[in-house]
């Protein structure tokens, strides 16, 4: 008979728990947890620091050759209802979370701890819309659509609702990018925005494009312009234009027109 004990060689004790503080001191994802009935007589500065269990898709390790890898064990929140269970059994001090809980506090749907996207209700009808950007094409059914939402409102939405299908990165600010089901992609920026390409680039575009720019244009090419025209070319200028060549200049045209 094996007389050696290990760390699972004890009775099995889990609980559930209320979040009462996430500022871990060692920054390891640790939260303070009150537990009904069994922490009465304790003050909060008192309670155990509980750890939480990542899943297996986060590597949660660090090597120097390559820096931390893993998703960070940050988002629950004072006020956030966990499970786990005690890795000391008895004992009754090393708490460990294996997940939040979500629930409805008091009864109240406004108190519902699922975000809206995913309970079919669509928080982005009313958004301002500027210029010829489409509504959202949200039509989510529960329980198909993913959210992620962070404390500041920060959405990423993977919705799988049939005939409804979409990626929605959302930012605070406004600016978000949404693909739908039939592919189309909307990007909406409301601050400045910056495409930087360190090699070359190609556009292809199998319909028409229209372009509306409300303030001026710049353009600076440091070599050289090539534009090649299958059809015809039409220019309307509603104030003076100016054309200054370094070189020559050449018009060639079967007929070439000069009207004041």
């Amino acid at each position: 008979m094996n007389n050696n004990r290990y760390v699972g060689d004890i009775p099995y004790c889990w609980f559930f728990a209320e979040v009462i503080d996430v500022m871990d001191p060692d920054m390891l994802g640790q939260v303070k947890i009150r537990i009904n009935g069994f922490h009465d007589a304790f003050e909060d500065k008192d309670l155990p620091w509980a750890a939480p269990v990542l899943p297996i898709t986060s590597a949660s390790y660090q090597r120097p050759e390559f820096g931390e890898v893993g998703v960070s064990p940050t988002g629950i929140l004072v006020g956030s209802f966990v499970f786990g269970f005690f890795a000391d059994g008895p004992s009754a001090k090393v708490p460990v979370l294996m997940g939040t809980m979500p629930t409805i506090k008091q009864n109240d749907p406004k108190l519902h701890d699922v975000s809206p996207l995913a309970r079919e209700v669509n928080q982005w009808e009313n958004k301002p819309l500027l210029g010829p950007e489409p509504p959202s094409t949200y039509a989510a059914l529960y329980p198909q659509n993913k959210v992620k939402r962070t404390i500041s409102g920060h959405v990423i939405e993977l919705d799988d609702t049939q005939g409804a299908e979409r990626i929605h990165i959302y930012h605070k600010s406004g600016t978000y990018v949404e693909i739908s089901a039939d592919g189309r992609t909307v990007t909406k920026v409301t601050g400045n925005n910056f495409v930087i390409h360190a090699q070359n680039d190609e556009i292809h575009v199998q319909g028409n494009v229209h372009i509306h720019v409300v303030g001026n244009v710049t353009m600076e090419v440091d070599q050289n312009i090539k534009a090649q025209v299958g059809k015809n070319f039409e220019m309307q200028i509603g104030g003076t234009c100016k054309i200054q060549s370094g070189g020559a200049m050449t018009l060639i045209g079967s007929k070439i027109d000069l009207n004041p």
